[in-house]
């Protein structure tokens, strides 16, 4: 059995190989980057937009609770969009949506939805998140580390 070993020559941040030419590193990076940041693709039905704005509307806030697929981040993420661009299809109504995720004592992280015009602090719907899905919040954070609420 005879082999023969090809030479690869790094230049620059490109492999010259001679059996199929220039190949960038960079290229095939961002290529791999691309395909790991890609998010999936949500779907959002008219009934649950139309749910939490209501519900917004009602008690200024929606939770995992009044909706389950909240659950997930980036699903909410893209929920508290539409329920914006909905809610700002009526002339007279304007209020100024917040998204955010929370962590709690053990660790857990979950989001809320809330009108910023009803709660208005991010420390105030943090408190409500942690009342509504029984969570207790970790209230002895070093000071370097809590957020100033103006």
């Amino acid at each position: 059995m005879f082999s023969i070993f090809l030479p690869i020559e790094l230049n620059g941040g490109k492999v010259i190989d001679i059996r199929k030419g220039d190949v960038d590193m960079a290229d095939k990076a961002d290529q791999k980057k691309d395909e790991k940041d890609e998010k999936p693709k949500f779907t959002y039905t008219e009934d649950q937009i139309k749910k939490a704005a209501e519900l917004i509307d009602k008690q200024g806030y929606v939770t995992k609770k009044d909706i389950p697929e909240m659950k997930n981040d980036d699903w909410t993420k893209g929920f508290s969009a539409k329920v914006d661009e909905h809610l700002h299809q009526d002339e007279n109504e304007h209020p100024y949506l917040y998204f955010e995720k929370f962590d709690f004592i053990g660790g857990e992280i979950d989001c809320i939805i809330w009108n910023m015009d009803v709660i208005k602090t991010r420390e105030d719907a943090l408190h409500k998140l942690a009342d509504v899905l029984n969570k207790k919040v970790n209230e002895n954070t070093p000071q370097q580390f809590q957020q100033k609420t103006y």
